[in-house]
């Protein structure tokens, strides 16, 4: 594969990912919403908007390293399709969108249960 493959599969897989982890944050975002009622100072000082972004970062991720990895499938006629420049069917998109959707939450669990408390 060319550079310019590489580049436009990282940032293809990145941004399906990313919308993955959105289709997440929105719903997690939803149930804060509900827990909280209609006060939008609670619901304000509820949300951790640095965990939000990292969140979004590691859906990315996780779709960028889905993207790359279907790759190494022998005989998937999507990713020939990549290389060559055709189409690419509806699920290899889904699959890297649930990629990112659940790549997310388990990166994210990692980060957490390594996370050595600071004092």
């Amino acid at each position: 594969m060319t550079l310019e493959q590489w580049v436009v599969l990282a940032a293809s897989g990145a941004m399906f990912g990313l919308i993955g982890q959105l289709i997440r944050t929105t719903m997690g975002l939803r149930k804060l919403h509900r827990s909280v009622g209609d006060a939008a100072a609670d619901f304000q000082t509820s949300l951790n908007l640095p965990q939000l972004v990292i969140s979004l970062f590691l859906g990315a991720l996780a779709g960028l390293m889905a993207s790359i990895s279907m790759l190494s499938i022998p005989g998937n006629t999507d990713t020939i399709a990549f290389k060559d420049g055709g189409n690419i069917s509806a699920a290899f998109i889904s699959a890297i969108v649930a990629a990112g959707y659940a790549g997310g939450d388990f990166l994210e669990g990692i980060m957490k249960k390594h996370d050595k408390p600071r004092g």
